[in-house]
């Protein structure tokens, strides 16, 4: 079984769903993922395609942008949460840090793409 696979089998199971609710989100979710990886693509074919015009370069502009303060703000938003939250075992603090660092050190990354 893949690791993705095994993952979701284990969150229906810790999260006591249905069989019929586990289809329809794993439905779901395929979907979701088929149609993010299309949009994707025609977003990445169209600014190829006409990358050498001023509005499209300001709109790869804008949504990279927005996509990066969207990726920022939900980081800060992690970061306090995990700062005000003292319950949490040591073992899953550290490894919320580590995905909160990781995130943090690529922002520029994250922004040139």
């Amino acid at each position: 079984m893949s690791p993705s696979c095994r993952l979701l089998v284990y969150f229906f199971f810790i999260t006591n769903i249905t069989l019929s609710q586990s289809f329809l989100l794993s439905t779901f979710f395929y979907l979701f993922t088929l149609s993010f990886i299309s949009f994707i693509t025609y977003y990445y074919q169209f600014i190829n395609q006409f990358s050498h015009t001023f509005f499209v370069r300001s709109l790869h502009l804008f949504v990279s942008s927005k996509v990066f303060l969207y990726l920022f703000l939900e980081t800060e938003k992690l970061r306090k949460l995990i700062r005000s939250d003292k319950t949490e075992s040591c073992a899953t603090s550290d490894q919320s840090s580590k995905f909160i660092f990781f995130l943090s050190s690529n922002r520029k990354l994250i922004y040139y793409l």
